[in-house]
């Protein structure tokens, strides 16, 4: 979901608006939204989804995951095959924290926009309308949280970042 500029006509009980671009059952969508203000607080129901390649990656996985979870509400993760011990580190932290969804260890051969693909269309039935997904790399970490970077960086009909 991305956020625009305030409505200047919403409807009664409700005092802003945003355009919203998110994921409906399989499709995604773009539309107009109103929320609630309440205690001077916006209202938004939407979830930021990592999603997450690794092979390889047992020297930074156990970091990238913690520094993820900051701002993730879920991070869906795939190994394409690593042969250190990447895959038995995301599955303890999953133990310990639920937000890490581990999905598989297979290995396969590696194409980002498959990959990437496959991990989109595993996640998805569990994404709610007007979520978020970031497809994220386990040795690059976000210096601004992307939920912050994007509210402030949209114009008005904007609808993605």
């Amino acid at each position: 979901m991305l956020i625009s500029d305030q409505s200047s006509e919403a409807p009664p009980g409700k005092s802003l608006g945003f355009f919203c671009w998110g994921i409906s059952g399989r499709t995604l969508y773009e539309e107009f939204v109103y929320v609630q203000k309440s205690n001077e607080e916006l209202i938004i129901d939407m979830s930021f989804i990592a999603l997450l390649p690794v092979r390889d990656e047992a020297d930074i996985i156990g970091q990238s995951l913690r520094h993820a979870l900051a701002w993730a509400d879920a991070i869906y993760v795939f190994d394409s095959g690593s042969v250190d011990n990447t895959w038995e580190i995301v599955l303890d932290l999953a133990s310990r924290e639920k937000r890490v969804k581990p999905i598989r260890k297979e290995p396969v051969y590696f194409s980002d926009t498959r990959v990437r693909g496959f991990l989109f269309h595993y996640a998805r039935q569990f994404m709610r309308d007007g979520d978020w997904f970031l497809r994220i790399d386990a040795d690059e970490f976000h210096h601004i949280p992307p939920p912050e970077f994007a509210k402030p960086h949209l114009r008005k009909g904007e609808t993605i970042a």
